[in-house]
């Protein structure tokens, strides 16, 4: 971004600093619908998977609901600290306009069956 190679990025708060990239914003749009992508935070291998042992097995999982606990719990307690930090240094704050809002509610609410349909 510093170098104007990007001119926009989509990422949660926390990794503004995380990425080290609090020194090149200038401005954020606040809660644009749509705007928050996930993955998932544990990966094993299939063959890795496989020859683990049944207790290997139960210990990863129970490691990766720890996990998924834990990590969204951190992000919101430093996203203030690094939005604070932002506002001090004088980095603009926007809202979504609210077509873009209207447009994705309204793909949100026609995509449900696609989701369920992927989920099952």
């Amino acid at each position: 971004m510093s170098q104007g190679v990007v001119d926009c990025i989509v990422l949660s708060a926390p990794e503004i600093h995380n990425f080290g990239l609090t020194e090149a914003v200038t401005d954020i749009t606040m809660a644009v619908p749509g705007g928050i992508f996930t993955t998932a935070g544990t990966n094993v291998n299939a063959d890795v998977w496989r020859s683990l042992t049944e207790d290997q097995r139960r210990a990863m999982l129970h490691a990766a609901t720890v996990e998924a606990a834990q990590i969204p719990f951190v992000y919101h307690q430093k996203e203030e600290e690094v939005l604070d930090g932002l506002r001090d240094r004088g980095v603009g704050f926007h809202e979504a306009d609210g077509e873009l809002v209207e447009v994705t509610q309204t793909f949100i609410e026609q995509d449900m069956d696609t989701l369920a349909t992927h989920y099952r």
